[in-house]
């Protein structure tokens, strides 16, 4: 994902994150106004559920990969955070029963538009899916098939791909061993542990339940730990299955909000890895977490290569070079 983060002002995270969600007050800030579309979709078997804020350089593909799905029993619900970068002209070029259109009337905080756009959606399952991020055509199949074949699933995890801004592929991501198939919740949360980082996923790679969510608490305060924290809470209400098929791609920007503050993610990824092995000392053992501190620092190291690749990418297509860019200033 890599959206522009409008911050709530005063807002300061805590640095050690419970892996418990802790329900925030919404903030002051009036309802979305339903703009185009249907605002419902009867039959629908998931909702698409679209946050965007100034993002209008990718949002017409990212809304391409979710209309062609194999998969058309669907609602796509895209909630605007008060763009004002051409993302209103992007969203009104397209016209399809499936696609409702909200815009909030001011700009709330990243994760409380996520948990808006989805309170606007209705089918039964659901998927967050940033608006730069991009979905294979059989994600929705997939991930729907699964789900509806298996009462006790919560969460549906499939593979996804690295892509630069200009959608060429950086890296074909796997999952982690021990996280394909079907899992109950222990033994994610050793995997987790043990790797450092989010071995699961990010939002677009994953499908789960509206009602297990809801169960769950929604959406967490956190950006940089929005997803990771979400699929462990969603765990408590069911099991995972993570599958072999690539699902998503996810767009990796040279200018992104993920790659600005490797560090302070970092921190914070640490502090709540810490504290889920804390919270689940019954399941984690003290290999798994000496492992994961271990492997926290090579997977920071990863991360920073990536976004350099995407930076690098970016700047051979612009026809410059860093030395040039160097120069310039």
């Amino acid at each position: 994902m890599s959206l522009p983060s409008p911050t709530r002002p005063g807002a300061v995270p805590s640095p050690v994150p419970s892996p418990v969600l802790t329900l925030v007050d919404p903030p002051v800030a009036g309802p979305p106004v339903l703009v185009a579309g249907p605002g419902r979709v009867p039959g629908a078997r998931v909702a698409v559920c679209i946050p965007v804020y100034q993002g209008g350089r990718h949002l017409a593909a990212t809304l391409r990969s979710v209309l062609d799905q194999t998969l058309t029993a669907l609602e796509v619900v895209v909630l605007d955070n008060g763009s004002t970068d051409g993302t209103t002209e992007v969203l009104a070029g397209f016209d399809d029963p499936r696609l409702s259109v909200w815009r909030s009337p001011t700009t709330v905080p990243l994760t409380e538009n996520f948990r808006r756009v989805v309170a606007l959606s209705h089918a039964p399952l659901l998927k967050i899916l940033p608006a730069d991020d991009l979905l294979e055509p059989d994600c929705l199949a997939t991930q729907v098939a699964a789900l509806e074949a298996d009462a006790d699933l919560a969460l549906v995890v499939g593979r996804r791909r690295m892509v630069d801004e200009h959608g060429t592929v950086l890296v074909s991501s796997r999952l982690v061993r021990g996280l394909t198939g079907r899992q109950g919740r222990a033994a994610v949360v050793r995997r987790v542990v043990r790797s450092g980082a989010n071995p699961i996923g990010p939002d677009a790679a994953a499908t789960f339940r509206r009602d297990r969510y809801l169960a769950a608490g929604g959406y967490g305060d956190v950006p940089a730990l929005g997803d990771l924290e979400l699929w462990l809470r969603l765990l408590h209400h069911g099991r995972y299955l993570g599958q072999t098929a690539t699902v998503a791609r996810f767009r990796v920007g040279g200018h992104a909000v993920s790659a600005a503050d490797h560090g302070s993610d970092y921190r914070l990824q640490r502090a709540f890895t810490a504290a889920v092995a804390a919270a689940d000392r019954g399941v984690v053992r003290r290999r798994d977490v000496v492992v994961g501190r271990l492997h926290a620092p090579l997977a920071r190291r990863r991360r920073a290569l990536l976004y350099r690749a995407a930076r690098l990418t970016e700047r051979l297509a612009s026809g410059s070079t860093p030395a040039a860019q160097d120069g310039a200033r």
